[in-house]
């Protein structure tokens, strides 16, 4: 059902012409005039609410009945507070509203009328509803009286409901890493703008593709795509920093918005190497608790890195298994088997250049190893770990595997020229 929530006041109302944009409709009562602006917008109302108090009810409710009834045949409910502004009263109001709204039904409210606190509390009570039941408050409308030209304006504000949604949604992407809630505003708002595409609505259009750009990277991470995790960072960088929205829209807030979740990828966009990438995805990791992809990305990023440090494929597996099989020596997993020559070459020299890291590959990489083989198993590989033990190893382990990549390279990319000719695939 489409409902209208309104409150009313003991003004002296006079008929007056309410406009927004090209429509105009004259009626001492805001109210009747956004109802008809409504219905010209193809929303219908099923009923009318009305909060009043006993004088407002008294000195208007039966001429405000009489025009509505002109213009719907839904239900009209009057619906009595207390206009006292204690506490408590305030809080009754707070209940009274949500009272009237149901989930799955649709709201709209005007604030025009009532104390100054009605706004807040209606606006508190139109979220607070949206969360708790469902409830789909589609505008919040406030009728700005022009005393020198004595005419009316419909002001809409819908885009405190709009900022407040996306304030959410944003608290809880940078809270959980998951985009889900930016993903639904997305597509919710990018059906609302394709209905009326204005310059400012196509501008605003271009934000709303953020949220599936997101969510590109966090599935990546999520599920340990790391073939072209870079990619798709890059591809995020590069729309976050070219969107700008104009000082003009009435979504000027959002650009404040807009930078908290920009600063939530700072540290992957500020990364300019394989490594630094594969530092902040790990941190991100961490950061949301995502352990076990930590463990995938922090030991398969080692072998990646190598392979690219050689000039190997990293998705050839022999190549791969080759470099890996230089690491799984000093972690007691080693398996032995025939490579090509040129793969012998460059095991010879990566062992060489590892010779210095002996120590810590014997105890750190054989570590590492052991601990991600206890995720993969479900712990049924007889090596009992704490919980703790795994999140605490990892803030150890990270920076002395990603310190030994960076080594590496530094080691590997100053060969002799013709040393790296007999390497290259």
């Amino acid at each position: 059902m489409k409902r209208f929530l309104t409150f009313l006041g003991t003004g002296n109302y006079i008929d007056t012409p309410y406009i927004k944009n090209s429509f105009s409709y004259c009626s001492p009562y805001v109210q009747v005039a956004m109802i008809a602006y409504l219905k010209e917008l193809g929303h219908k109302m099923d009923e009318v609410i009305i909060f009043v108090t006993s004088s407002s009810f008294d000195k208007h409710g039966k001429e405000m009945e009489r025009q509505l009834k002109a213009l719907f045949d839904g239900d009209i409910r009057f619906v009595h507070y207390e206009e006292t502004t204690t506490e408590e009263n305030l809080w009754d109001l707070f209940d009274l509203i949500n009272q009237q709204l149901s989930a799955e039904d649709s709201y709209w409210f005007d604030i025009t009328h009532g104390y100054r606190s009605v706004p807040l509390i209606s606006l508190l009570s139109s979220q607070f509803a949206t969360f708790l039941n469902g409830s789909c408050i589609e505008g919040i409308y406030y009728g700005q009286y022009e005393k020198e030209q004595q005419v009316g304006k419909i002001v809409d504000l819908s885009m405190l409901l709009q900022l407040g949604d996306w304030t959410g949604a944003i608290r809880s992407f940078q809270s959980t890493g998951n985009p889900a809630e930016l993903i639904e505003i997305e597509k919710r708002e990018r059906r609302a703008a394709v209905k009326q595409l204005t310059s400012e609505q196509r501008t605003i259009l271009k934000a709303f593709q953020i949220g599936s750009e997101i969510e590109k990277v966090t599935q990546a991470i999520e599920m340990c795509r790391a073939h072209d995790l870079d990619k798709r960072i890059h591809r995020l960088k590069q729309i976050m920093h070219a969107y700008t929205l104009p000082e003009t829209t009435i979504f000027r807030p959002y650009r404040y918005l807009f930078h908290s979740l920009k600063s939530t990828f700072s540290e992957m966009f500020e990364a300019t190497t394989r490594v630094d990438i594969v530092d902040a995805t790990i941190r991100w990791c961490l950061r949301y608790g995502l352990y076990q992809q930590a463990y995938t990305f922090l030991i398969e990023s080692l072998y990646t890195e190598t392979c690219h440090l050689y000039q190997l494929n990293p998705l050839d597996k022999e190549a791969r298994n080759a470099v890996k099989n230089v690491f799984t020596k000093y972690g007691g997993k080693h398996k032995a088997y025939r490579v090509e020559l040129r793969y012998e070459k460059i095991q010879r020299d990566l062992e060489e250049r590892l010779s210095s890291k002996q120590k810590m590959l014997e105890t750190t990489f054989n570590d590492l190893t052991k601990k991600r083989n206890n995720f993969l198993h479900a712990d049924m590989n007889g090596d009992k770990i704490k919980e703790t033990t795994l999140i605490e190893s990892l803030r150890t382990l990270t920076p002395e595997i990603i310190a030994l990549q960076r080594y590496l390279g530094t080691v590997i990319q100053h060969q002799p020229e013709n040393e790296e000719e007999g390497m290259s695939c």
